[in-house]
């Protein structure tokens, strides 16, 4: 008998464990995915910004009572790079940017002052150098001399630059960072009205909610399997043995109480920490079509954003969302298996542990 209570242990703690690693692993992706969340992006509609456009909209809005931290970017269509070293050329999308380089590809602020430099995606820089790690390497478009500062993962062969004057830069597109994602929305619709600006809205903020609520599955499956536990019938029986009827309902008003503070614990729980976009907030209730458009607009703009070249940029981002939703539904998969796993009569027979 004592082979099989060790197994039926064994069998848990292994559970608790694997469990206790894929939630860990989920908050940690989950966290990444905020990290990016809070960078939104304009795409203008006609107005089209040179660099010196640009560079005034920044300055006014520094101005502003609470500024947003904002860069400006455009793609320029497709150029010719050169490694004169290696007499080696590639042909890349460019991508021109203002100082704020790390709001359009993350990791790139060194551009903030190093103006003659250049980031190129990591397949460029291997048809190039034969490495993917290019850092400190000299590239040529045109007559232009560039150096490398580092490389970065896309889909497209992609080279960021600092747009100057006199390339004749176009910036089509504004990427700012928003104190806080519940008033993501209304923050950079202010802005545009106050700047005078028109375009489309594109984020990630949606991603960032979702990873965060289905962090809370686990603790309220706990929480249930406690209330249950407060439930079961060996309790209440346990209870009722008691012979002084004073003690049985005292003990009886105590078990009522536990799970009717339990209960209240699991709802506030949920009410302070879910996190829901107030644009998935339909205005009226009877509105039934709401979430099927909703959801339409939402798929839409993340589309629009994967074929930009900003979108390409952040795959890293999609990549902890989808680690951090499998890690989670893991680890409440492990968690169910190892609370609510009967062992079977040719395994354990009549072996319970306290979480029978």
């Amino acid at each position: 008998m004592k082979w099989k209570t060790g197994l039926r242990w064994f069998r848990i703690l292994t559970g608790m464990l694997l469990t206790a690693f894929l939630y860990r692993s989920a908050i940690t992706n989950s966290v990444l995915v905020n990290e990016r969340a809070d960078v939104v992006t304009i795409r203008l509609d006609d107005h089209k910004l040179d660099v010196a456009d640009a560079q005034e909209l920044c300055r006014q809005e520094l101005s502003a009572e609470e500024p947003l931290e904002l860069n400006c970017w455009g793609e320029a269509g497709k150029t010719v790079v050169e490694s004169w070293e290696n007499g080696q050329s590639a042909s890349v999308s460019l991508l021109y940017t203002g100082e704020k380089a790390g709001l359009v590809v993350p990791g790139t602020e060194i551009l903030s002052w190093k103006e003659d430099g250049c980031f190129l995606d990591k397949k460029t820089a291997a048809d190039l150098f034969g490495s993917e790690e290019a850092a400190g390497q000299i590239i040529w478009r045109g007559d232009r001399k560039y150096t490398v500062c580092g490389t970065f993962e896309s889909f497209r062969n992609l080279m960021l630059c600092r747009a100057h004057k006199e390339d004749g830069a176009v910036l089509t597109a504004i990427s700012c960072r928003v104190p806080e994602l519940s008033g993501a929305a209304s923050c950079v619709q202010e802005f545009m009205m106050r700047r005078s600006l028109t375009g489309e809205v594109l984020d990630f903020t949606f991603l960032a909610y979702l990873s965060h609520d289905l962090l809370l599955l686990l603790p309220l499956c706990l929480g249930i399997r406690l209330l249950q536990m407060i439930s079961n019938t060996d309790v209440q029986e346990g209870f009722r043995s008691k012979k002084n009827s004073f003690s049985l309902s005292l003990s009886w008003a105590f078990l009522r109480c536990l799970q009717l503070i339990l209960i209240v614990g699991i709802f506030v729980f949920l009410w302070a920490n879910i996190r829901i976009p107030s644009d998935m907030i339909p205005s009226r209730w009877s509105d039934f079509s709401f979430w099927g458009t909703w959801w339409g607009t939402q798929k839409e703009k993340l589309l629009l954003l994967l074929r930009t070249a900003q979108g390409e940029a952040q795959t890293m981002l999609l990549w902890n969302f989808c680690r951090s939703v499998c890690a989670d539904a893991g680890a409440v998969i492990c968690l169910l298996l190892s609370l609510y796993a009967k062992a079977g009569s040719n395994l354990t027979g009549a072996v319970k542990t306290p979480f029978d």
